[in-house]
Order: C-alpha cells, then structure tokens, then sequence
C-alpha cells in the first residue's frame, strides 16, 4: 500500500500522514489521512481503486470546515 501512496498520490502532490490503530478481528490498520484540491481526487479515487483491489478499503470524506480559504 505504501508503494502506491509513493506511485499514485505524491506525484499528484498528495502526502496523506499515516497512522496504524488497532483493527478490526485483532489485526491493525493503515490509516492514511489527507486533504486535497478538487484537481487531486481524481488521483485519489484511482488509489482507492488500485489498493482496493488487493485490500479491504474504507473511506470517509469530510469537508472542510469554515469554506474553502482560497475563496475568503
């Protein structure tokens, strides 16, 4: 999965901080978390496709609170 954060989403200018937590049946997770432009979710959406499938993916989106600041 890491290989594909450096092939897929650092080219794209993407560079998620990463965390494992305790998972699901006591095993751990990868837990990548990022911000991107609307330009980067297409490099993002083809990631979640490419470890998607090889590995079980959940993903939350939440956006940013307050607006965007390019904007104010």
């Amino acid at each position: 999965v890491l290989e594909m954060v450096s092939h897929t989403l650092q080219p794209a200018g993407l560079h998620p901080m990463q965390s494992m937590t305790p998972g699901r049946s006591g095993g751990r997770e990868l837990v990548l978390n990022l911000q991107c432009t609307p330009p980067q979710r297409r490099y993002l959406v083809q990631f979640v496709h490419q470890v998607g499938a090889d590995h079980p993916v959940r993903w939350e989106l939440r956006p940013r609170r307050g607006g965007d600041p390019e904007r104010t």
